[in-house]
């Protein structure tokens, strides 16, 4: 397993831990997501999609605001996710992060979990049921 692995993108910063064995990359923001920072989301997500990295557990613990732009992003970069068999999950978001999903329906959509462990457990019970 990668130690955690501070990430300047742009005016995005997150730090990143690639879990081998479970083949999932956890990115922990460390701040909100503003529109000055959007550039940055997007590039991290081009960086792990070149080194193919599909299954993503974004730790919100820390992200008290985010944009509709964000949210866009996330999503697009979640249908080409799934496209490579992967997906994204969300973990730990606060309430003002929940609000914001729920504004635009997003919790029916997407997999938001307690914590980044519930996250990577259910990567992990997602790979047993798949047949190899």
């Amino acid at each position: 397993m990668e130690e955690n692995k501070l990430l300047e993108i742009e005016d995005l910063i997150a730090y990143r831990k690639v879990l081998e064995e479970e083949q999932v990359v956890c990115i922990r923001f460390n701040s909100s997501l503003k529109q000055g920072n959007l550039p940055g989301l997007r590039g991290l997500f081009l960086r792990e999609f070149q080194e193919e990295h599909y299954r993503i557990v974004l730790d919100m613990k820390l992200v008290e605001l985010l944009t509709s732009a964000h949210l866009g992003l996330i999503w697009s970069q979640k249908r080409e996710s799934v496209k490579h068999g992967g997906d994204i999950y969300f973990a730990a978001p606060g309430k003002l992060v929940m609000e914001a999903f729920e504004a635009i329906s997003l919790t029916s959509m997407m997999k938001i979990f307690d914590s980044v462990e519930d996250a990577l457990a259910a990567f992990a019970q997602e790979s047993e049921d798949s047949p190899s």
